[in-house]
């Protein structure tokens, strides 16, 4: 479980950092891992209280300064969130059960093609 802690608190670090990039990478790892219902639960939780202060804080700042534009990583990062979300809120506990669609984009920063489909 110190794995799936570390890597949770990645995603969440790089998440309010809105590196979307580095958050789907630990999103896709997470799902690899298998944490428990209770773990994707709790990050799940963290994320929605970080975004809201986020949300809060940023407010009072000029509109020029948020970005409308979606990117693909924000994307991405928006697929992962409903994906964990829909596991919290079923009741199934398997990873069969939790499968990923058939086709998923992945990003792999090194590599000259910046997305491959799995």
């Amino acid at each position: 479980i110190q794995l799936n802690a570390l890597l949770a608190t990645y995603f969440e670090l790089h998440a309010v950092l809105h590196d979307w990039s580095k958050a789907c990478q630990a999103a896709l790892h997470m799902y690899l891992l298998n944490p428990p219902i209770w773990y994707l639960k709790s990050t799940i939780n963290n994320l929605k209280i970080l975004h809201k202060a986020t949300r809060l804080r940023n407010q009072g700042r000029l509109s020029y300064e948020q970005s409308s534009i979606t990117t693909a990583h924000e994307y991405i990062y928006s697929f992962w969130i409903d994906f964990f979300s829909e596991a919290i809120n079923s009741n199934s506990t398997s990873c069969e059960e939790r499968e990923l669609p058939a086709q998923v984009p992945v990003y792999f920063p090194n590599e000259k093609k910046n997305n491959v489909l799995v």
